[in-house]
């Protein structure tokens, strides 16, 4: 059970990559499961069990975390479903306060104006934290002495990952 939970720790943990080839187009999205010398393995999604191999000559450079455009939609969409939610049940209220009976087109246009604005702030908050968030980029361009350094960084990434996930969890136990 104890290998199973570190396991489970480690994958929590894996370093979202974005990988572009030397055009600067994007072709491989995943998570940091390792690197060789010659090769980069990414798992597609945390708990996946399989993974893909990139050689280095194929890459161009590489971005660690996602893209501030995630950020943003995240933001977004979850601003705009609590907005319309929270602007239909104030709706709702209000006009039951005033002795009316809630009409459904009203609480959902009450739901659409909640979720615009909603919305809107959302992709403001989206954002700026996309904007704060440390991002790496590292250009490898085929050249080994690149990708060695890539390699180190990664492998440093990786441990602090993981120990700062197990200082969590140490930390979970003690309560």
């Amino acid at each position: 059970s104890t290998i199973l939970f570190s396991f489970s720790i480690q994958a929590q943990n894996k370093i979202f990559l974005r990988i572009f080839n030397n055009r600067g187009y994007k072709f491989s999205t995943g998570f940091y499961a390792g690197a060789t010398d010659s090769t980069i393995s990414i798992m597609k999604t945390r708990d996946d069990t399989t993974w893909i191999e990139i050689p280095y000559t194929k890459i161009g450079s590489i971005k660690t975390k996602r893209s501030v455009g995630n950020s943003i939609a995240i933001g977004s969409g979850i601003g705009g479903i609590t907005g319309g939610t929270f602007f239909a049940l104030l709706f709702n209220e209000v006009n039951r306060d005033l002795g009316g009976q809630p009409e459904s087109s009203s609480t959902i246009a009450a739901f659409t104006a909640g979720f615009v604005l909603g919305g809107v702030e959302g992709t403001i908050v989206g954002a700026i934290v996309g904007g704060l968030r440390k991002k790496e980029k590292f250009i490898i361009n085929g050249n080994i002495e690149n990708w060695k350094k890539f390699k180190a960084a990664m492998e440093y990434l990786d441990n602090a990952a993981d120990l700062k996930a197990g200082l969590k969890q140490d930390a979970k136990n003690i309560e």
